[in-house]
């Protein structure tokens, strides 16, 4: 069976390799960056398409800004997006969590927005505010992902915890009271409390990370741009209409929240 997390940490080898190999004859930093007038990223075309939609607006700012044109180079799984940018065939990756082992193969600019593992579950139940209220729930969870992870090393029980395919097919189960909780991505939670008022977002689950664009280790020019474009939007205020664009008012909240 297939598993995208496990994938990407057995790759970490063979990327290493392939930094050595690319250094030379795939680098390009600002300089070229601009003299070839198109910055290209490289995004999976599943995911969560708010994610997508909020780190290509930033990125298409970045690009006008130094004059440049924004091309997207799609790959079909994170795997893939991770060897496209090390091979060369794209100067960035359009968003990823920033992770130990990921950090040893590429270098992440500033985050542009945090990413939690929460509980999510609907009114009239109370909101799940400890592990311990989670424990006791029916909780649906997506197969082969970090979220199952983290729930299973929160120590929910296999005979508590039911497994779909799709975070779809998970929240239609909520929906339908097939489970009474689900764990998923903070990022995924905002973007179905936005149509449904009746969705609560609970206790997180695990640390903390934060999503950012991410260079290969022979870029430090664009990873540094990158990162004086991230401070400057933020104080701009583009940012926090960005969030509230894609995620929702309360996905400020929380975003702010947990910067301090």
């Amino acid at each position: 069976m297939f598993h995208p997390h496990v994938a990407i940490r057995a790759c970490v080898g063979c990327w290493l390799l392939l930094i050595a190999s690319v250094a030379d004859c795939a680098a390009s930093d600002l300089a070229e960056i601009r003299s070839r007038g198109v910055l290209r990223a490289v995004v999976t075309t599943g995911g969560l398409q708010a994610t997508r939609g909020f780190a290509g607006e930033l990125l298409a700012l970045f690009a006008r800004l130094h004059g440049i044109e924004l091309e997207v180079v799609w790959e079909v799984s994170e795997a893939k997006k991770f060897e496209a940018l090390l091979a060369g065939r794209a100067d960035l990756l359009g968003s990823s969590t920033i992770t130990e082992e990921r950090a040893k193969v590429v270098d992440f600019t500033t985050g542009f927005f945090p990413r939690s593992t929460v509980a999510i579950n609907r009114k009239p139940r109370p909101v799940l505010a400890t592990l311990a209220q989670l424990r006791k729930e029916r909780v649906g969870t997506m197969r082969n992902s970090s979220s199952a992870e983290r729930a299973e090393k929160a120590g929910i029980s296999a005979k508590n915890t039911q497994q779909f395919d799709s975070t779809d097919a998970a929240m239609d189960a909520l929906r339908s009271n097939r489970v009474s909780a689900v764990v998923t991505g903070s990022s995924r939670a905002f973007v179905e409390q936005k149509t449904d008022d009746d969705l609560q977002i609970g206790v997180s689950l695990g640390e903390p990370s934060s999503v950012a664009f991410a260079v290969r280790k022979d870029e430090p020019e664009l990873r540094k741009a990158l990162d004086d474009f991230l401070v400057n939007v933020r104080r701009s205020g583009k940012w926090s209409q960005l969030v509230v664009k894609y995620f929702g008012a309360e996905a400020l909240q929380f975003a702010t929240s947990e910067e301090r």
